[in-house]
């Protein structure tokens, strides 16, 4: 087998990534990594309580 046609068999078995769960234990750290360095957008930002973070979104549009 050739290596061109290795390298298309890898390419069909790609799947986009759709969703990822990170766990952090600075949510404004990490925010401003994902956004300021790699690019993402954030589309939500959650608390449950007063002193508890649920939940943000970032998109990679």
């Amino acid at each position: 087998m050739s290596f061109a046609l290795e390298v298309q068999d890898a390419q069909k078995a790609l799947v986009p990534m759709i969703s990822v769960t990170l766990v952090v234990r600075n949510y404004d750290v990490a925010i401003a990594f994902y956004v300021e360095h790699l690019g993402f957008e954030l589309v939500e930002d959650t608390y449950q309580s007063r002193d508890t973070r649920g939940v943000a979104w970032l998109t990679n549009r």
